[in-house]
């Protein structure tokens, strides 16, 4: 995320929250997110709008929240392959594993190497860290 659309952001939340974020918040929860692509960041963003929250969110809730948007975004990306389809249309993480890295990586080890390869490669990303 770049410091103008950063900024975007803040000029959002604070035409929907009454109560702000001091500069010295902004600047640290930036620092937060930084790492991530700005479409998770507003996905994040858009999502505690949504619940009807009272208060603006603080850099560690939309980090967790875009944590789940960019695991959400790799599951898209790795079915999304039409090569892989199966006969009906469907893919299986069996047909991709198999396909894709042989019979001995399962679906969420799939998921770890298509992300940090092809969409994040940040070594600040946990996708490819986490445990099915």
């Amino acid at each position: 995320m770049t410091p103008a659309e950063w900024q975007d952001l803040i000029v959002e939340t604070e035409k929907r929250w009454p109560n702000q974020w001091t500069p010295d918040q902004a600047i640290a929860f930036y620092h937060d997110l930084r790492e991530f692509d700005a479409t998770d960041v507003w996905a994040a963003w858009n999502a505690l709008n949504d619940s009807g929250r009272e208060f603006p969110p603080n850099g560690s809730l939309l980090r967790s929240r875009a944590i789940d948007e960019r695991r959400e975004s790799a599951k898209r990306e790795l079915w999304e392959r039409p090569q892989l389809a199966n006969p009906d249309g469907t893919i299986t993480w069996q047909t991709y594993a198999k396909q894709t890295y042989g019979e001995r990586v399962g679906f969420w080890d799939a998921v770890r190497i298509e992300h940090q390869t092809l969409v994040c490669r940040s070594p600040l990303c946990d996708i490819h860290q986490e445990t099915a």
